[in-house]
């Protein structure tokens, strides 16, 4: 079992792909951020939460936030695992503006060793501010060093 926290405060200069698009700098962004990790050697759970907020000036700010649920267990022991995954993210909590994004993720991970994995993912997005069918299908190779 894991269990995570942070919170931190930096004065921003639009580092991140959501801060860049800020065009009132400078401001002060304020995160919180948790995660919690439990299971076994073929089963876990994992859960992720943050709360940010951006502070352009004494009148104006930004509240962003967002969870995520993570489930997996292997099929094969230490070859193949499935993975699901739903997450939530709304880039301004402050606002109802159609812009929260709600994302629910299939996929296998095939390990033929012990430092390569073989990823294949379906990722079945929700958006409020697109209507459009814009699911993806994600292939990808790790190695670890």
């Amino acid at each position: 079992m894991g269990i995570g926290a942070a919170s931190f405060c930096e004065t921003g200069t639009g580092d991140s792909a959501l801060e860049s698009a800020f065009t009132q700098l400078p401001y002060i962004k304020n995160l919180m951020q948790a995660d919690l990790k439990i299971g076994r050697k073929d089963l876990f759970l994992k859960g992720e939460f943050m709360l940010g907020k951006y502070n352009f000036d004494s009148a104006t700010n930004l509240k962003a936030g967002g969870f995520g649920f993570t489930a997996g267990k292997f099929l094969m022991p230490n070859k193949l695992s499935a993975v699901a995954r739903y997450e939530e993210f709304n880039p301004d909590r402050s606002v109802v503006n159609g812009k929260e994004v709600k994302w629910t993720t299939a996929g296998l991970n095939y390990f033929p060793s012990g430092n390569v994995k073989l990823q294949a993912n379906y990722v079945f997005k929700r958006e409020a501010e697109n209507s459009s069918k814009n699911d993806l299908f994600i292939t990808q190779l790790q190695h670890c060093f």
